[in-house]
């Protein structure tokens, strides 16, 4: 009787919330792509979970009652990086014998707003920088829903400095709040794309390793944030908030991977050159800066440059245009001290 009471509590739930959710959906706008394109850009990867497919070019359109919000082309390259048509990329690449006239690579790392997701190749953050300083070699390792993890990963694979031509480079990654979600695995991540994501914590004598993928190595709790992303209770409850709810503890763990980061990047590119761009609207940037001082790492915080947003983002999207990327670029080279 009471294993039967409970079932017919959760339906009554499940009904309840299936209503509710309804209601909201009537409020949130139909978004159309031109096709499934993270099945037409995106494969699986063991290293870091999901990647842009090598050698690959994916036309995305987002459209809202007829209106396109956007119409881009992604092109990726054999390292499934997304390209930087830069002028006279070859001689960028080749050493040269002069050392005062060397000039070093930069590598730019983060998620869609490094990736530029919703521009065009050429409208990207690393294309307007690599435009800025003909004499640097761009390469774009961003791509949509990565986070520091991500970066990490990458950083501690052997194939990575067979992909960077130089003896030394440039680090730039670009940070978003919503990055400490990734680096934790909260539900938000995930439930929708990020189970296979790297997981990185803490062994017992309090040091940062890999273990695993959140799938594989917190398989409990990721399990169930997937099951409870398919019922209606689980999208109600979720619809505005995430778990586990921030603490400083995730702000710790976010700082930790990046500090790895850099001493990794440092050992394999013989630089300390690795910054970290704080993008306009991060405010819980203040909660990981404490844990990185006394480090390498230097600091380009613009998080309050903007003062609206919607000046600078595509409308209905949330993604940033071309205009607040040029913008930011211009400051990072100023920044940067380059030439």
């Amino acid at each position: 009787m009471v294993i039967l009471s409970a079932l017919l509590a959760l339906l009554l739930i499940e009904r309840v919330s299936l209503f509710i959710n309804r209601i909201n959906m009537e409020q949130i706008p139909t978004y159309i792509y031109s096709k499934d394109h993270r099945r037409e850009l995106d494969r699986y990867d063991e290293l870091l979970g999901f990647k842009p497919k090598e050698n690959t070019e994916v036309r995305v359109r987002k459209m809202m009652n007829d209106v396109i919000l956007y119409d881009a082309v992604y092109s990726i390259d054999g390292y499934g990086r997304r390209k930087t048509p830069v002028t006279n990329a070859s001689s960028r690449k080749t050493p040269v014998t002069n050392a005062s006239s060397r000039k070093t690579p930069i590598l730019f790392f983060g998620g869609s707003f490094t990736f530029g997701a919703a521009v065009q190749d050429n409208q990207t953050m690393p294309y307007f920088i690599g435009t800025m300083l003909p004499g640097h070699m761009p390469y774009n390792y961003g791509f949509n829903g990565h986070g520091p993890n991500q970066m990490l990963a990458r950083l501690q694979d052997s194939g990575i400095r067979k992909e960077v031509q130089g003896s030394s480079a440039i680090l730039i990654y670009t940070f978003l709040d919503f990055h400490i979600n990734r680096s934790v695995g909260s539900y938000s991540v995930v439930a929708n794309y990020g189970k296979n994501m790297p997981y990185y914590d803490y062994d017992n004598k309090g040091h940062l390793v890999r273990k695993g993928s959140f799938l594989s190595g917190k398989p409990i709790l990721t399990k169930l944030c997937l099951m409870m992303r398919k019922t209606e209770l689980g999208k109600f409850i979720f619809r505005k908030m995430d778990f586990p709810p921030f603490s400083r503890k995730h702000a710790k763990l976010t700082a930790d991977i990046i500090k790895e980061s850099c001493a990794i990047f440092k050992d394999k590119f013989n630089s300390n050159n690795f910054y970290v761009v704080v993008y306009p609207g991060s405010v819980k940037w203040k909660t990981i800066e404490p844990y990185l001082q006394n480090t390498e790492i230097k600091v380009l915080d613009y998080s309050s440059l903007y003062e609206s947003f919607n000046d600078y983002e595509i409308p209905n999207d949330h993604h940033p245009d071309h205009m607040a990327y040029k913008l930011l670029s211009k400051l990072i080279v100023r920044d940067l001290g380059l030439r």
